[in-house]
């Protein structure tokens, strides 16, 4: 079958035989020739949600591979934890049946359509992969939607793997403040993301860390607009321990923008290979915390050698500054 080629042996969450079992969603827009209605590949059910209504979801912490065939429309998240019937299930591994979701517009999708509208991911394990991630309603003009913070993360060991998420389509249909964690949100992995949002769509910042202990942001690409001097990826509240950020690409679209990472007092780790890009055009963009830095309060953050940073179009990166002696 696809799906084993595409949303089992290439994915970094581990594989089938982990799980003690692997359930099948598909909305009639999956275009299946059986009727939603079973959890089987051939005949799926109709929606995540409706799996953990129903309790088939493993309930012994062993764990449950959801896969969501390619076309699958979830239906919209309407309500503050929308997903409360979860419950304290733990190891819930949600893939969608594609090779990459930042590439594959028919990949299974969730949206955001009201303004409390949220994923509280609370237990264990609970990963996602392969999924397009509406966080302001669809991607297209239509009535005005704040979303406040569609996704939050309080649990251990929990992540996402080739996701895209939409952050805003224009000034009056945005996601606040896209994905939050809250402490015990310790051991987070982000990688091979990409989050978007249109320049109109100015939000608060995109990603949130707030006591994300061993975050593990890898090959990323983060590009939205916020406020001049506010990163696209802030870190606040709570120090972060222990994280890491390689290989990643922070772009803030707002006009005149000047932060794109905003770190905090504490925030211990190693970040490299990391290109940030700003457009303010200034030479204090390229100093490592400066009062108008591509990097706001670096606290105990360790630097690598690969660390850039471009303040205004068609311009090479340069290399931020200050160089260990």
């Amino acid at each position: 079958m696809g799906w084993y080629e595409d949303a089992v042996s290439n994915n970094s969450f581990g594989d089938a035989r982990g799980f003690a079992k692997t359930l099948f969603v598909g909305s009639a827009s999956a275009g299946y020739k059986t009727a939603p209605g079973g959890e089987n590949y051939d005949n799926p059910a109709p929606s995540v949600a409706s799996l953990f209504r129903n309790g088939v979801v493993d309930t012994a912490d062993r764990g449950t591979r959801i896969v969501c065939r390619k076309g699958h429309v979830e239906p919209a998240i309407t309500t503050a934890d929308f997903f409360s019937a979860i419950g304290t299930r733990k190891n819930v591994h949600i893939v969608g049946d594609v090779r990459d979701a930042r590439l594959d517009v028919a990949a299974p999708s969730f949206s955001w359509t009201a303004t409390a509208a949220q994923w509280i991911l609370d237990t264990q394990g609970i990963t996602m992969e392969n999924l397009r991630l509406f966080l302001a309603g669809p991607h297209v003009g239509g009535t005005a939607l704040t979303v406040t913070a569609p996704l939050l993360v309080s649990a251990a060991g929990c992540g996402f793997r080739r996701c895209k998420f939409f952050h805003g389509f224009d000034a009056d249909q945005i996601a606040t403040i896209g994905l939050t964690t809250a402490a015990g949100a310790d051991d987070l992995t982000i990688e091979e993301c990409e989050f978007h949002g249109e320049t109109a769509a100015e939000v608060t910042t995109a990603i949130q860390f707030v006591a994300a202990n061993g975050l593990k942001f890898n090959d990323n690409a983060v590009r939205v607009a916020t406020a001049v001097a506010v990163g696209v990826v802030r870190f606040l509240t709570a120090a972060s321990l222990g994280i890491q950020m390689y290989r990643n690409v922070l772009e803030s679209k707002k006009a005149a923008s000047e932060t794109a990472l905003t770190g905090m007092a504490g925030i211990t780790g190693q970040v490299n290979d990391l290109h940030l890009a700003v457009l303010a055009n200034a030479a204090a963009q390229l100093v490592i915390g400066g009062a108008n830095s591509a990097i706001l309060l670096p606290g105990s953050l360790q630097f690598g050698d690969r660390l850039f940073v471009t303040n205004a179009p068609a311009e090479r990166a340069a290399l931020m500054t200050p160089i260990s002696a």
